[in-house]
């Protein structure tokens, strides 16, 4: 996506972002059935989507939801190169929701899968902190 396009989309509330921060599945499912579905959107600041959040969160529930409602980019890279299956295995320290990333990862970029498989990449991510 461009710069140009980027900028042109609509953010998602900071209520939205907040909800998905604190885990509010409640409010999360709320503002989804009120038709809130930009879920990439990223933060200006920081990069991070509400994927991102909820990934690093360990909010498995919410990104059911995310999931269920609309496309969610899991390539998307926040500003510090993390995607959500990093920020899954590095800050929620859940590697099998690490994985079930990776593998959304790259069936959504086939081309961009790195040698190995996501089980082996979540290792060895784990190795490295």
């Amino acid at each position: 996506m461009s710069d140009e396009t980027e900028a042109r989309r609509t953010p998602l509330p900071p209520a939205f972002i907040e909800a998905v921060r604190t885990g509010n599945v409640g409010a999360v499912k709320r503002m989804i059935a009120d038709g809130y579905r930009d879920f990439d959107h990223p933060e200006p600041e920081t990069g991070l989507s509400a994927v991102h959040y909820a990934a690093a969160r360990n909010a498995v529930a919410i990104l059911k939801l995310m999931i269920a409602a609309g496309p969610c980019d899991f390539t998307r890279k926040d500003r510090q190169g993390r995607t959500p299956a990093t920020l899954a295995v590095e800050v929620a320290d859940n590697p099998v929701l690490g994985r079930y990333l990776y593998d959304q990862q790259y069936r959504q970029n086939p081309h961009a899968q790195p040698a190995g498989d996501a089980a082996s990449i979540t290792r060895k991510d784990r190795r490295a902190r």
